[in-house]
């Protein structure tokens, strides 16, 4: 049996619309880009974190052990989900 590719899977077919992906069922955007796809706010989407269930798997803005500073604009900050915790994710913004 041949090794295929794994390919990104885009939210939409234009290349300026490529800022959402998914990889082999994992979901990664900046921070702005994932609250205009799914037609909220950066604040919201970090409201819904606090109060539900959704834990991202990435998270820049998460400090390390560095003294480095972190980014939290929501055009620098990156978030990845497992394609259950953003359902988890939608379900709260969601209200559910």
């Amino acid at each position: 049996m041949a090794n295929s590719p794994v390919q990104a899977h885009f939210l939409h077919d234009s290349p300026e619309d490529r800022s959402v992906e998914a990889w082999g069922g994992i979901v990664s955007a900046r921070l702005g880009d994932l609250a205009r796809e799914l037609g909220t706010t950066p604040e919201e989407i970090l409201g819904a974190l606090d109060r539900g269930d959704a834990e991202p798997l990435m998270d820049t803005a998460r400090q390390k052990k560095t003294e480095r500073e972190r980014p939290e604009a929501p055009s620098l900050r990156s978030l990845a989900f497992t394609e259950e915790e953003l359902d988890a994710l939608r379900d709260e913004l969601e209200g559910e």
